[in-house]
C-alpha cells in the first residue's frame, strides 16, 4: 500500500533510514523533499487499512483446555507498507492502548490483568474456562500455534477475526504510535 505525498501529490512515501532512524520520504526525491515521521506515516497507513485482529486456539497453561486468544501484530501488517518492517516483531496486545481498549469492549476474555511473574499490569487474554491470564510471551512475542504462518509464511488470513477501522480523529492511537516507536 502506498501513501500519497502530502506536498507534491505525485509521489508516495517510501520508508527511508537515516542516522536518526526511520522516516517517510517522497519517492520523487530530489524533486520533492517532503518527509513524514514514522508514527505519522503508520497512522496514515492505518487510516487507509485499519488494524487487523487475529484469533486462534491456545491450550491454557493452567486448566489445559483450548481457549481463544486474540492479538494484533502491527509489524506484520506494516510489511504492506515496506519490507523493512518484516525484520521487526512485537507491537501486539498490550502495546497500544487505543487498540487494547477496542478489544476490551468487544471481547469479554480480554482484560487488564496483573501478572505475578512480571509484577505488572497489562492488557491480556484470559482463559474462557478458568480465567487464568494467558501471558504475553506465548500470545504476542512467540506464539507457537501460529509461529510459522506469522513469521515465516506470512499467511495469517485464516486467523483474521476482525478489522478495527481507524479515522483521522483517533488521536489516541497516533499518540500511542508516537510513544511506541
Amino acid at each position: 500500500m502506498k501513501i500519497k505525498c502530502r506536498l507534491c501529490n505525485k509521489g508516495y512515501y517510501k520508508v527511508r533510514e537515516s542516522q536518526y532512524g526511520l522516516f517517510g520520504g517522497c519517492s520523487t526525491f530530489p524533486n520533492c523533499k517532503s518527509t513524514i515521521k514514522t508514527p505519522d506515516l503508520i497512522f496514515e497507513f492505518l487510516i487507509n487499512r485499519g488494524v487487523d485482529i487475529y484469533s486462534w486456539d491456545k491450550e491454557c497453561y493452567k486448566c489445559y483446555n483450548k481457549t481463544k486468544v486474540y492479538s494484533y501484530f502491527l509489524y506484520y501488517e506494516l510489511e504492506e507498507l515496506d519490507d523493512i518492517f518484516s525484520m521487526l516483531h512485537g507491537l501486539g496486545l498490550g502495546d497500544l492502548s487505543w487498540v487494547d481498549n477496542q478489544l476490551i469492549k468487544k471481547i469479554e476474555t480480554i482484560k487488564n490483568c496483573f501478572s505475578k511473574t512480571t509484577k505488572s499490569s497489562y492488557v491480556a487474554n484470559t482463559c474462557n474456562h478458568c480465567g487464568a491470564l494467558q501471558g504475553r510471551n506465548y500470545v504476542v512475542d512467540d506464539p507457537p500455534e501460529i509461529f510459522q504462518e506469522l513469521f515465516h509464511d506470512h499467511s495469517m488470513e485464516k486467523y483474521l477475526f476482525h478489522t478495527f477501522p481507524v479515522t483521522e480523529y483517533d488521536s489516541e492511537l497516533l499518540s500511542n504510535l508516537r510513544n511506541a516507536l
